[in-house]
């Protein structure tokens, strides 16, 4: 058990104690402990990091934006509360530090096409793939997973509205904060979706074990956590250039005129 779990129990049972409650209350008072302990332990982290790369309000709304669509679409998961925040806040600052340089480096054309093709593969993925479970938390029955399978393409829908309006104060205002809004919109939708397909869960599982081993490392310093090491940041390597493999498979060089062989696995004839 997690420290965050002890505390969220410690808690749940001092109350339970004091009230006389059962043991099915309990439960489900640390559930509700354990799920406010975790949200703020995010959050934290996920001001930290911003702050650290001058992304603070960017990253806490892309943040924002991908829990609300994953409250219903689910997605893969990290194994320990820790490794959950500190993945968080590391991805959610990344994304908001690329946005920053699409907004200095983008045309408007550019942006908004980005965004028409994240909201394509956004609905394409929830209708396909929503909701993922997880083992601690199985949706066995059918009708379960067609409500929160509505529910996440009814989210994407307010999503969408919410964007295209704020695109049309952004032509009667060009105020560049309002296009700032508009990319981290369709950035947390698109990665909250991409979480939901396999690479995404290759990703997260990576992430979760580069982490872990880094931890070992440092409390252990021993040569197996060494070798662990290195083969997470190989295999997190290795779903990066697989990510972009499969994303070039039509054009692998997407500013020039060159087109190395494409490899048979990748091949469609």
């Amino acid at each position: 058990m997690f420290l965050i779990e002890k505390f969220s129990h410690h808690l749940a049972s001092k109350i339970s104690n004091a009230l006389a409650l059962d043991k099915d209350r309990e439960e489900v008072l640390a559930y509700g402990a354990f799920t406010i302990v975790q949200t703020v332990w995010t959050i934290l982290l996920i001001v930290l990091f911003g702050m650290l790369f001058r992304v603070l309000w960017k990253a806490l709304f892309m943040a924002f934006i991908g829990a609300l669509l994953r409250k219903h679409s689910g997605g893969a998961h990290a194994s320990s509360p820790n490794r959950c925040a500190v993945i968080s806040a590391v991805t959610f600052s990344g994304l908001a530090w690329i946005v920053n340089g699409m907004i200095v480096y983008s045309t408007i054309v550019i942006i908004l096409l980005c965004g028409l093709l994240s909201f394509l593969a956004a609905y394409y993925i929830v209708c396909r793939y929503s909701p993922v479970d997880n083992p601690n938390k199985p949706i066995k029955k059918e009708k379960t997973k067609q409500r929160l399978r509505k529910s996440s393409i009814r989210t994407l829908h307010v999503l969408l509205i919410i964007t295209l309006l704020l695109t049309l104060f952004y032509f009667k205002s060009r105020n560049k904060n309002v296009l700032k809004t508009i990319v981290c919109i369709y950035t947390g939708v698109l990665w909250q979706s991409f979480v939901l397909t396999s690479p995404g869960h290759f990703v997260i599982h990576s992430l979760d074990g580069l982490f872990k081993n880094i931890t070992a490392f440092i409390g252990g310093g021993e040569k197996k956590m060494k070798k662990k090491l290195f083969m997470s940041m190989a295999v997190l390597g290795a779903s990066v250039l697989t990510f972009f493999a499969f994303m070039a498979s039509a054009s692998a060089c997407f500013f020039g005129y060159y087109q190395p062989e494409e490899p048979a696995c990748l091949k469609q004839e």
